[in-house]
């Protein structure tokens, strides 16, 4: 969905673990986020950073991390790291300024671009993932061009609840956000506008149909590997 969506996203593949002859079932391979991924998805040289909640931040404070330049870790360096770093603090400063202040919003969105979160918020209500918005994140920081965009990593699909019905229903999918940036952002007309015709377009393109369709072609090697763990 995310590679549909045009986001920054590492490849993955389903593969079957077999050490010694023991089975040890089905996962998910991820590309590295390092140089590799870097030049193949062509945004070298940049920065890619890290960042997570501390234990015990999971209740209250989840927003910890986009208030605090420490909690961010380079991941892969470009050698540019103070200037990258500090394109990240100032991204972060203004998040809180720009609250109420629109040249300061005007300089976050040129940082924060519409187009890449906008996205970023059209994969969350079509997975209704709300579960990467403030921890297990990982960002390209570009001092060059000057941007900040979303790498998508280990997000939650969560279409029903325990009795197969929709968990949310669309207005509160739309409304809804987890990452300050989106919300922020959601504020924004101009944001908006594109957030609904890029989702429009997803679904005119049936984009989860598409990826359905790739599950089923490996659901019996799947199912396989499955019966044998």
């Amino acid at each position: 969905v995310s590679q549909q969506l045009g986001l920054v996203t590492p490849d993955s593949r389903l593969v079957e673990l077999i050490v010694n002859g023991s089975n040890y079932g089905v996962f998910l391979e991820l590309m590295h986020l390092n140089e590799e991924f870097l030049r193949k998805t062509g945004f070298m040289p940049v920065e890619i950073f890290k960042a997570d909640r501390e234990i015990g931040d999971e209740q209250a404070n989840t927003n910890r991390v986009w208030q605090n330049i420490s909690r961010w870790n380079a991941l892969a360096q470009s050698g540019r790291y103070s200037d990258e770093q500090n394109l990240l603090k100032r991204g972060l400063d203004l998040l809180n300024s720009a609250v109420f202040d629109d040249q300061s919003y005007r300089e976050l969105k040129f940082i924060f671009p519409i187009d890449a979160w906008a996205k970023y918020a059209v994969q969350d209500i079509l997975l209704q993932n709300f579960h990467t918005g403030n921890h297990n994140l990982r960002i390209i920081a570009d001092d060059q061009s000057g941007f900040i965009i979303p790498i998508i990593w280990d997000p939650l699909i969560s279409f029903n609840d325990d009795y197969g019905r929709f968990r949310m229903d669309f207005i509160a999918l739309l409304s809804n956000c987890q990452v300050p940036i989106v919300c922020l952002h959601k504020q924004s007309s101009e944001f908006r506008k594109r957030e609904f015709e890029l989702l429009y377009k997803a679904v005119k393109d049936n984009v989860l149909g598409q990826v359905a369709s790739e599950i089923e072609k490996d659901l019996n090697s799947l199912t396989k590997s499955i019966n044998r763990d």
